[in-house]
């Protein structure tokens, strides 16, 4: 994910990233980093199985004490189930907060008396969704680039703090996509071109809630933009199709169109509209199915996937857990037949493994470390070894691990996990590669580490092609760590964020 430039000259980068130093503080303190309970009128510990009242985006009231009494502060909603790195582990926050004055605060309590939904209008922004803008792309004066906006309050936990939030989110004409820091003329303005033309209605009139994008490898010209609704109304065709055939993908080239593109086959980023608007669809049409139907795990996955991704990790919990009670009360209860038991329980290791990705994310390492443990316990009893769930387990135990303060236990997972993936003939995709080579810079393996992240780029720079805004940021960093200026990539965990 690319960013507008400001004029001349580049602002310096750090060095990889550095742990949260926000603490449950006194909400007297907003500058400072959150709110205790405490500091919240009404406080009640908030139960991690209850998804939060308020959706991401939402503005809100936040009641702080002070010692003049009950303050409220606005804010909107950036992140659910959060933490600061260094509180006690079972202390978790249903939200994080991204104040009007630019401030993050921790509510540790969902209640009325400490958070209530906002009718306060929110500073206005100059443009609106679908809107035609050219935006600052370089360090010249005439590097600017046309394009469209495709959301507004933009956050991205993968590209920048989770709790900054951007007033754009830019599609350009030339298929990247970027953010806007400020709204201001320094960095973007009004423009008159037209948008590309949708490449399956051959239009280019777009709207708020049908805008045109460009999420996959497609290049040249306005190969690939494409209206979202048009996308989503041609792959529930076409998935609708395969299932009548009994197919799981496309037979002719193995694609499954409510993941990927079917013109260059590339499946659509974890955080892309594309994939979003493709899995809540998919998910709509098949949730109601039988829990043993593939079109139906399908669909769950991928939704969690997404929900987990847009930081809604609430909702993401109750969706898995769900799946997994009746997965696993199937398997207890001898409900199925003896032919499908390993397949169910290859499947129940399956959910748990995405559990256990959401469990990550909110910081929650001991059922993290549960989730995994079941898995893989089940995966023992199946008795055949499967060489890609067993490399999906170790990449996950790296994290654990990683997360855990134990780095060298995290390579020696990820150098385990690349040794299977070799076996069965495949090789690792470009952001694991770039998560081994970090974690190899980390432990002091620079040769090693830059060689993993060099090619981690070049993948990427295959598929995506050398001009594409992250492919040119990746070779940035990696000239910076060549030089020292960089310890490693910036990363979140063991995620790579460019």
């Amino acid at each position: 994910m690319g960013r507008m430039k400001r004029g001349k000259g580049k602002k310096k980068r750090g060095g990889g990233n550095k742990k949260s130093s926000r603490q449950p503080a006194s909400c007297e303190d907003s500058e400072g980093s959150g709110v205790n309970g405490n500091s919240q009128p009404g406080y009640v510990p908030a139960d991690i199985d209850t998804p939060p009242r308020f959706g991401i985006g939402t503005r809100v009231e936040v009641m702080c004490k002070r010692e003049e009494g009950i303050v409220c502060n606005i804010g909107m909603v950036t992140g659910h189930w959060k933490r600061s790195d260094d509180w006690p582990e079972d202390l978790v926050a249903p939200y994080l907060i991204r104040l009007d004055n630019g401030h993050p605060v921790f509510v540790l309590s969902d209640t009325e008396e400490s958070i209530r939904e906002s009718d306060a209008p929110r500073r206005e922004l100059r443009f609106k969704l679908g809107d035609r803008v050219s935006c600052k792309v370089g360090d010249n004066d005439d590097d600017w680039s046309d394009g469209t906006i495709i959301k507004l309050w933009y956050t991205n936990a993968m590209a920048f703090a989770e709790d900054h939030v951007m007033p754009y989110q830019v599609q350009l004409d030339t298929g990247n996509q970027i953010y806007a820091p400020v709204d201001v003329e320094e960095f973007i303005v009004r423009a008159t071109s037209p948008p590309p033309e949708c490449w399956i209605c051959f239009d280019n009139e777009l709207s708020e809630s049908n805008l045109i994008v460009r999420e996959c490898a497609c290049r040249g010209g306005s190969n690939g933009f494409v209206h979202i609704n048009c996308l989503v109304k041609m792959a529930k065709t076409k998935v609708e199709d395969l299932r009548i055939q009994g197919k799981d993908v496309n037979p002719d080239d193995g694609v499954h169109p409510c993941h990927q593109c079917i013109t260059c086959y590339q499946p659509f980023g974890g955080g892309s509209h594309c994939r979003a608007a493709l899995a809540k669809v998919f998910y709509e049409t098949y949730k109601d199915r039988d829990i043993s139907d593939f079109w139906n795990k399908e669909a769950t996955t991928k939704y969690a996937r997404v929900l987990a991704r847009d930081g809604r990790h609430g909702e993401a919990l109750h969706l898995l857990r769900e799946r997994i009670y009746r997965l696993r009360f199937a398997i207890e209860q001898g409900l199925i037949v003896r032919e499908d038991v390993t397949q169910w329980k290859q499947d129940l290791a399956n959910f748990l493994f995405d559990l256990a990705v959401v469990y990550e994310g909110i910081g929650s390492l001991p059922e993290m470390k549960t989730a995994l443990d079941e898995a893989l316990s089940i995966i023992d009893s199946c008795g055949g070894f499967r060489p890609d769930i067993n490399a999906t387990a170790l990449q996950l135990m790296a994290k654990y691990a990683y997360e855990s303060g134990d780095k060298n236990g995290a390579l020696a997972y990820f150098n385990e996990a690349s040794s299977l993936m070799k076996m069965i003939g495949g090789e690792d995709d470009a952001s694991t590669l770039l998560s081994h080579g970090n974690l190899n810079l980390e432990c002091g393996n620079k040769e090693l580490g830059l060689e993993q992240l060099s090619q981690g780029v070049q993948r990427w720079t295959r598929v995506y092609g050398k001009d594409h805004s992250t492919a040119r940021i990746a070779n940035e960093y990696i000239q910076e760590i060549e030089r020292g200026s960089m310890d490693k990539m910036p990363s979140r965990g063991l995620t790579v964020t460019l």
